[in-house]
């Protein structure tokens, strides 16, 4: 969301030694809005990419789990798999 403009008629009424700063300081405004933008959209695209990878590794785990120890390693007792349930 961009914030909002500067109305043209509320800049005209300013002093004209007042209107170089203030425009600068919404440019100012307006950059640092669209850098913090910018970062945010890059930490949740690696959030995103973080997430698949951990995906991915528990799988590897899982996989490598099953070829060391077999299917059985990952099946819980009754008793456990029961109080997991509850």
């Amino acid at each position: 969301m961009s914030p909002p403009a500067l109305d043209p008629a509320l800049l005209d009424r300013l002093p004209p030694e007042l209107r170089g700063p203030v425009m600068a300081a919404v440019e100012a405004q307006s950059a640092a809005t669209r850098a913090e933008r910018e970062a945010r959209l890059r930490a949740e695209r690696d959030r995103a990419d973080m997430a698949k990878r951990v995906a991915r590794l528990e799988l590897l785990i899982a996989e490598l789990r099953r070829v060391r120890f077999g299917n059985s390693s990952e099946k819980l007792p009754a008793d456990m798999a029961r109080a997991a349930r509850s």
